[in-house]
């Protein structure tokens, strides 16, 4: 069976593998890296492992969302760390830590997350980092 193996192909199957190999949302995706510049990554990255496009992808999106999503639903609710600190009980230390990327969100105890999530009005899925 013949399949096309046009740039636009690849670069389709490359982003499906992403963002199912990812679970981040398209939308996330296309925020930071267009369509148009993952067909020019083609000439380096079509003949390569994917997984190095998948590592490519991850360096361009940490590029693009310099925030955590703990810092920026922080800041959008206008509260200083130690303010979020005071209202979920959460040491502002462990906060600080979770913005700086130092320790991972994803992997610290449920109960602390929801109670950040509560004291910032969201979901606990809003403060991981997918």
């Amino acid at each position: 069976m013949y399949l096309d193996r046009s740039p636009e192909y690849w670069a389709g199957f490359a982003l499906a593998f992403y963002q199912w190999y990812t679970g981040k949302t398209f939308q996330r995706i296309y925020n930071a890296v267009k369509i148009c510049d993952i067909m020019k990554m083609y000439p380096a990255y079509h003949e390569m492992d994917l997984m190095q496009f998948v590592d490519a992808m991850d360096e361009k999106l940490a590029q693009f969302y310099t925030e955590t999503n703990l810092k920026r639903l922080r800041q959008y609710a206008g509260l200083s760390q130690s303010d979020l600190a005071g209202l979920s009980k959460v040491p502002v230390r462990q906060i600080q830590l979770f913005e700086q990327r130092q320790r991972d969100i994803n992997h610290t105890k449920a109960v602390t997350v929801l109670m950040l999530a509560r004291a910032l009005g969201c979901r606990c899925e809003d403060l991981l980092e997918v």
